[in-house]
């Protein structure tokens, strides 16, 4: 499940938080101006921050924001690298919080020549489900399964190694702890991951993961992510991963219609098809009818309209599935049958599935273009 963002705002803080407050517009350089606070106390339309001189700034508030541009976005709140950890706290948060992109750090294993292998890292409590969370702040509950890596203090570590292609002149070593502000991820034909970071840095050495995990900050209010966009998590590195994945498979999915342009997609393959809801919406202005079918050699396709706006659709054959293309994408008739049912609000059937498959076979109207 990709996390959801939402902005931190001054209300959801207490007396003695520390946040980062900056510009709501980066520019090059912009991270200087990154200032480091403790929240003293908020009172009605303002607020009182202690600077890490000790001396006392009160600030209008407008919608729980500051009013003044240059320190008008929250870019952390909560624990921050201490000098100990020689973790340098604003390029820490330069970091994660680099125009809205999903920032990674990855532990640097070994070398082999230009290509270096590496370990996504991220702080553990975004590993653990939480109670409580509310709309206002970033999720990091609401688990589909736990997390399936290691966890070593206050560092996780993911489970999937990458090649990481490092820029000329970026000098890194076995042991450092390298964050990007985003990664752009390729399968290779061996099903390795090849990795390229945007706007690399190197945050320290560490010698070991259990140095890691005693220099990542703990963070210990429930439900809230004190980072507003980083770094990713296991969930959005898995979706990294996946995205990757299915751009070497060919576009094809499973897709059962029913009555009134009812489309649902039980599984697909390749990148046309890894979000599926958007890939609904599409085929269910195809003209076909009721029953499972296979949706296969699709291109997707886009254009902008002279208003502006993007149209987007995809040009697909539809063929009728059969009981052997049920397998081959990993799901079994019952599992069909089962989820036609809940599609339906009918009582369940085995039978369901076959019923499916036959009624697609015995239609005549395989029209494959939009209605």
């Amino acid at each position: 499940m990709r996390r959801r963002v939402s902005r931190l705002a001054i209300q959801h803080l207490s007396a003695g938080s520390r946040v980062l407050l900056g510009s709501a517009k980066p520019w090059p350089g912009f991270e200087h101006s990154l200032k480091s606070y403790v929240l003293v106390e908020r009172d009605g339309d303002a607020m009182s921050l202690r600077d890490d001189h000790g001396e006392i700034h009160r600030h209008p508030l407008h919608d729980g924001r500051p009013t003044d541009p240059l320190t008008s976005e929250i870019y952390w709140a909560g624990p921050l690298p201490t000098e100990q950890t020689g973790l340098f706290p604003i390029a820490w948060a330069r970091l994660l919080n680099s125009a809205g992109r999903a920032a990674v750090l990855l532990h640097m294993l070994r070398f082999d020549g230009a290509l270096a292998t590496a370990e996504f890292v991220f702080p553990s409590y975004a590993a653990q489900s939480h109670e409580g969370s509310d709309q206002f702040t970033n999720l990091i509950s609401e688990r589909d399964k736990p997390f399936e890596g290691e966890i070593v203090g206050s560092a996780a570590f993911h489970r999937q190694h990458v090649l990481v292609t490092l820029p000329d002149g970026f000098h890194a070593r076995p042991g450092d702890l390298v964050g990007a502000a985003s990664i752009k991820l390729e399968m290779t034909p061996e099903g390795a991951f090849l990795a390229e970071l945007v706007d690399p840095l190197i945050l320290r050495f560490f010698r070991s993961r259990e140095e890691i995990g005693a220099a990542l900050p703990q963070w210990s209010v429930p439900g809230i992510n004190p980072f507003e966009f980083g770094p990713a998590d296991d969930r959005e590195i898995d979706r990294l991963v996946g995205a990757a994945r299915a751009r070497t498979e060919p576009n094809e999915a499973l897709v059962y219609r029913y009555e009134h342009d009812g489309t649902h997609i039980l599984t697909g393959r390749g990148a046309l098809f890894f979000d599926t809801g958007a890939a609904e919406d599409t085929l269910s202005n195809h003209r076909c009818a009721p029953g499972l079918w296979v949706v296969e050699q699709a291109t997707g396709w886009s254009h902008q309209c002279l208003e502006g706006e993007v149209d987007f659709g995809i040009d697909a054959t539809w063929r009728p599935a059969t009981p052997h293309d049920v397998l081959r994408f990993g799901l079994t008739l019952e599992q069909v049958s089962q989820t036609i049912a809940e599609l339906r609000e009918i009582e369940h059937a085995p039978s369901l599935c076959e019923e499916a498959i036959d009624a697609a076979a015995a239609s005549t109207g395989h029209s494959l273009t939009p209605g």
